[in-house]
C-alpha cells in the first residue's frame, strides 16, 4: 500500500486532526482496533498502517515494512536516508531512529541498529514532536 507522507498533515488520506468516527465513516470499519488504557490511545491496524488516536483524534500513524510510504518523490524504505537527510538537514540521528524535524517524520531500523519492526515510518503532527525525540536517545 503507498502511503504518500505529507510533513504534518497527513499519511495517505488520513488527515492528522480527523476523528475516528470520520476515518470508519468513510474508509469503513479497520482490520483490528486496540485500546490502549496506559498510553491512553486508540490504534486502528489498516493496511500495513497503524493509525493512532488520541481523544478519538488521530494524532499520528506507524507506516511498517510492507507498505510503501513516499515523500515528495522519494520513495522511503527504498531510498537511502542520505536523500531525505538532502531536503531536511535539521534531522536529528539516535542509534535506532532518526527524527526529522522539518519532515514531521521518525524512521527507524535504517541507520545502524535493527529494529524488531525492520522498518518503520512514522508520521506525526505538530504536537508530537517532542514525544518522539524520545525515540532518539533509546
Amino acid at each position: 500500500m503507498n502511503y504518500l507522507i505529507k510533513p504534518y498533515e497527513s499519511i495517505g488520506d488520513f488527515v492528522f486532526g480527523t476523528s475516528l468516527e470520520e476515518v470508519q465513516e468513510k474508509y469503513g470499519r479497520p482490520v483490528r482496533m486496540v485500546e490502549d488504557n496506559i498510553m491512553n490511545n486508540k490504534v486502528e491496524y489498516r493496511n500495513a498502517c497503524e493509525l493512532v488516536y488520541e481523544n478519538d483524534k488521530l494524532v499520528y500513524g506507524y507506516c511498517l515494512k510492507d507498505s510503501n510510504p513516499i515523500l515528495g518523490d522519494i520513495d522511503i524504505f527504498k531510498n537511502s536516508i542520505e536523500d531525505l537527510k538532502a531536503i531536511d538537514s535539521e534531522f536529528i540521528e539516535g542509534k535506532k531512529y532518526i527524527l526529522f524535524k522539518n519532515l514531521g517524520i521518525c524512521i527507524g531500523g535504517m541507520t545502524g541498529k535493527k529494529i524488531p519492526e525492520g522498518k518503520l515510518l512514522i508520521a506525526f503532527d505538530k504536537n508530537h514532536f517532542d514525544f518522539f525525540e524520545c525515540f532518539i536517545e533509546v
